[in-house]
């Protein structure tokens, strides 16, 4: 019943901050409705606990590994999704965070990074995503003849890990 309501059946989802918490959640409720889930993360682990806990449900989810405050790990990963599953159906974006401190004594370095956390990203990865825009909307459209990586590998964009699984 979700999927027909969702519309998500042998869709390709991509969830930007997909680790515990609302992104796992969300990055479920997608697999749940059909979709082929793209759980991306700053942190592997993050990222490969929730593409973990949705084939172990029955679920497809692979794993990715980009920090949104970069702009050129989250261009690389969101081309290397694209790539590897023929194009991006959709994006959930679940990021967030702040510095715990009272106003006084926070530093203006603090202040940027939550605001960059925040609200910038939500800028970001809708341009960098390929292929051409739904009327109207900005949001780009993608071919739907996805190919799978076959691996639970974490893909990552960090310099000490190959972007491509083995």
């Amino acid at each position: 019943m979700a999927d027909s309501l969702l519309g998500l059946d042998g869709r390709t989802v991509l969830v930007i901050g997909a680790g515990p918490g609302i992104g796992s959640a969300c990055a479920g409720v997608a697999s749940r409705a059909g979709a082929r889930v793209v759980a991306l993360d700053f942190a592997q682990e993050r990222a490969t606990a929730t593409a973990r806990a949705i084939t172990e449900r029955g679920g497809e989810a692979v794993p990715y590994v980009a920090n949104v405050l970069d702009d050129d790990q989250l261009r690389t990963a969101i081309g290397a999704v694209d790539e590897d599953f023929g194009g991006i159906d959709g994006v959930i974006s679940v990021v967030g965070g702040s510095t715990w401190l009272p106003s006084l004594d926070l530093e203006t370095s603090d202040f940027d990074h939550d605001y960059r956390l925040n609200l910038r990203y939500f800028f970001v990865p809708p341009r960098r995503l390929p292929g051409p825009r739904s009327p109207g909307t900005g949001v780009p459209r993608s071919p739907r003849s996805p190919r799978s990586t076959g691996s639970a590998a974490p893909r990552t964009t960090s310099a000490t890990a190959p972007l491509r699984p083995a």
